[in-house]
């Protein structure tokens, strides 16, 4: 009876140390499936980082790009304010011009108008002084 007591024993024990053994192994397989996750999931994360690292320098690129042209935007800006302000400038001195021409025009008019009028009269003066003589 204590053999039997012992083999009932023997037999629990090595039930135990088999379930045992295979927790050992589930948790071992576990353990292992744990840290491969965890490494990928570091090497994923790495990779995150430098994406970001990479978008942030891109942004940084693109924010400085952005810069430059509204710089360059206000320089036209300024360009063209200036070209507009001479355009009306010597649209002013052509109005001027052309105001003095038509004037010059108005004058020369006059100026042959009278020398017709002097014309004449040199020639009336020239007849009235041909019948004094006589």
């Amino acid at each position: 009876m204590v053999a039997d007591e012992v083999r009932n024993l023997a037999k629990r024990v090595q039930t135990s140390t088999d379930e045992i053994t295979t927790m050992v192994s589930t948790l071992q397989s576990g353990t292992r499936d744990a840290v491969d996750f965890m490494q990928e999931s570091s090497f994923k994360a790495d990779e995150c980082v430098q994406q970001a690292k990479e978008a942030g320098e891109a942004l940084a690129a693109i924010a400085g790009a952005v810069a430059q042209m509204r710089e360059s935007n206000t320089q036209i800006a300024v360009a063209a304010q200036q070209q507009s302000q001479v355009a009306e400038e010597m649209n002013r001195a052509v109005v001027s011009i052309r105001d003095v021409t038509e004037r010059t025009v108005v004058q020369t008019v006059d100026s042959a108008s009278t020398s017709d009028e002097l014309a004449t009269l040199a020639g009336e003066l020239n007849a009235a002084i041909g019948q004094l003589k006589l």
